[in-house]
């Protein structure tokens, strides 16, 4: 027991951590860039310039529909996850009708779930296409 806890720590923390990166990356890549143009004496190849004055409106957008689409994505996982393992176990049942069942019920569940999940993210897209307006005054 105490291994499968461990295998499921670990497993959630490499899912995750491509989620948890710096927010605020462009600034870095574009002074790199920047540096690196500088460098070669160039001045108008590559210069990425970062907003200073940020909509809120858009800002709260983008926000909540990236951490959405994220944890839908990770939902995702854990549905596809679910949808293999019992396959294995359907195909391991060696004929228990016990097992069969609880892998059938596993897969139509998931499946299900996997469905809700995409169209979650289908209409979460869609409204936050539709919120995304400028403010302009």
């Amino acid at each position: 027991m105490k291994k499968r806890l461990f295998i499921l720590i670990v497993s959630i923390v490499f899912i995750m951590a491509p989620f948890m990166a710096s927010a605020d990356e462009s600034a870095s890549i574009g002074a790199a860039i920047n540096k690196v143009d500088s460098l070669f004496g160039s001045s108008n190849v590559g210069v990425i310039t970062v907003n200073s004055e940020v909509d809120p409106v858009s800002f709260v957008n983008s926000t909540l529909g990236g951490f959405l689409t994220k944890f839908l994505g990770l939902l995702g996982i854990i549905a596809l996850g679910i949808f293999l393992y019992s396959g294995i176990i359907f195909m391991l049942s060696e004929g228990d009708s016990g097992k069969v069942s609880n892998a059938q019920n596993g897969m139509v569940w998931s499946a299900i779930g996997l469905f809700a999940i995409f169209a979650s993210y289908a209409f979460i897209n869609y409204a936050i296409d539709a919120l995304n307006f400028t403010t302009s005054g």
